[in-house]
C-alpha cells in the first residue's frame, strides 16, 4: 500500500504544523498530543521545562499584578499573593527517589 506523493507531501505539513502551533504557544509538543519523538523520561523533563521557563514567568506577572490590585499599601506587609508551583515542579520519579535515598543514608 502506497501513498501518493502529493498525500504523504501534506502529511508532512500537519506534522510540521503540530511543532509550529507547540512553538507559538511556547508548550511542549506532547502537551498538544504529538507523542511522536516522545518518551516517559522526554516528557517529565519537557514538563519541568514548560513550568521553569513558560509558566513562571506568567506566573510572577500574575502575582505582582494581584498584589497591586488587591492589597493595598498599608497591608502589603503582612499580606502577599503566592501561586503554589511545587507539585508541578517535583522532577522525575528517578530523581525524586535517589534524593530520599540519600537524606535517609544522611539521615
Amino acid at each position: 500500500m502506497t501513498i501518493p506523493p502529493e498525500e504523504a507531501q501534506f502529511l508532512e505539513t500537519r506534522k510540521f504544523q503540530i511543532d509550529e502551533i507547540a512553538r507559538l504557544f511556547r508548550v511542549p509538543p506532547h502537551m498538544i498530543g504529538d507523542l511522536e519523538k516522545s518518551s516517559f523520561n522526554n516528557i517529565e523533563q519537557q514538563s519541568l521545562e514548560y513550568v521553569k521557563y513558560t509558566l513562571t514567568p506568567w506566573v510572577v506577572r500574575w502575582e505582582q499584578s494581584l498584589q497591586k490590585a488587591l492589597i493595598n499599601p498599608a497591608e502589603r506587609g503582612k499580606y502577599f499573593i503566592k501561586f503554589n508551583v511545587d507539585g508541578l515542579l517535583r522532577g522525575d520519579y528517578q530523581s525524586r527517589m535517589a534524593g530520599y535515598a540519600v537524606g535517609r543514608q544522611n539521615g
